[in-house]
């Protein structure tokens, strides 16, 4: 059983690189948002690890399909590996359980895939987001000099191809079978690409919703790989601390995000190192 890893990232090159040698020498595919400041040196050296590939690179806005667009690069990459897995991570994720571990839990999904999925209405985005619906049925575009997008309501819209949406985290394990499928599916049916272009965080309903109208839905495990701390509430979870360490590593989750400095990092693999 072999996992193969897709990164994507637009800061913090310096944690970029501790994940990529803390991934231990497995497939990785790394996509770094055009407008990044991450620079052709920091990129040059990415370069020399023999496990590490540069994706073809897209502009990321926040809450628009940029993110969709790099995770795509991978699967594309992905698929030319001999390969079981792909697993989608962040510049600022970090491993908190062994690799051998993280493997043995890949493995024990016997071929399913691991996404956190849920049909519309969602019931964590009733509130504010009409339980997602909200984030379909209109136009959502980058408008200048805001960060966030901006909702334009010319008509009600629907998805292509009588789909009913789902959503989730935008972080998932998925399995060969199931990669090929998405693949296959925006090849045969190209408005899904061109209607999610202007949906709001396409990264959190995408994926969901072809694998949720797939013959491949009773495959899905509706569980997350990593930890995450959205207590604070906002668009962006808690950055984690020495403070959150302890809960992170507690829980049953393969890998944890958000990192913004190193000596959580450096507390993590000496826990690591003792197991």
């Amino acid at each position: 059983m072999r996992v193969a890893y897709i990164i994507t990232s637009h800061k913090r090159p310096d944690l970029l690189i501790r994940l990529v040698d803390a991934l231990g020498g497995a497939p990785i595919a790394i996509h770094i948002d055009r407008k990044s400041s991450i620079g052709p040196d920091v990129q040059a050296r990415i370069s020399t690890y023999d496990n590490v590939t540069l994706l073809p690179r897209h502009v990321c806005h926040w809450g628009l399909f940029g993110h969709v667009a790099g995770s795509l690069e991978g699967l594309k990459w992905f698929a030319g590996l001999s390969a079981d897995y792909a697993v989608l991570l962040t510049g600022q994720c970090y491993p908190v359980k062994p690799l051998p571990v993280i493997e043995a839990a890949i493995g024990n999904l016997g071929g399913r895939s691991m996404i956190e999925i849920a049909a519309f209405p969602k019931a964590e985005w009733l509130h504010g987001d009409d339980g997602g619906y909200k984030r379909v049925d209109r136009f959502w575009v980058k408008w200048p000099r805001r960060v966030f997008p901006k909702a334009i309501k010319l008509w009600q819209r629907h998805l292509p191809y009588g789909l009913h949406p789902y959503g989730g985290s935008s972080y998932w394990c998925l399995s060969r079978q199931a990669v090929e499928y998405v693949l296959q599916y925006i090849a045969d049916h190209p408005r899904i690409v061109a209607y999610c272009r202007s949906v709001f965080v396409p990264d959190e309903m995408f994926f969901q919703t072809i694998l949720g109208n797939s013959p491949l839905r009773d495959q899905l495990v509706n569980k997350l790989m990593h930890y995450t701390d959205w207590s604070r509430g906002g668009a962006n979870p808690a950055v984690l601390g020495i403070t959150e360490l302890p809960t992170a590593l507690a829980s049953d989750a393969c890998f944890a995000r958000k990192f913004e400095g190193s000596a959580v990092l450096d507390a993590i693999d000496a826990v690591i190192r003792q197991r």
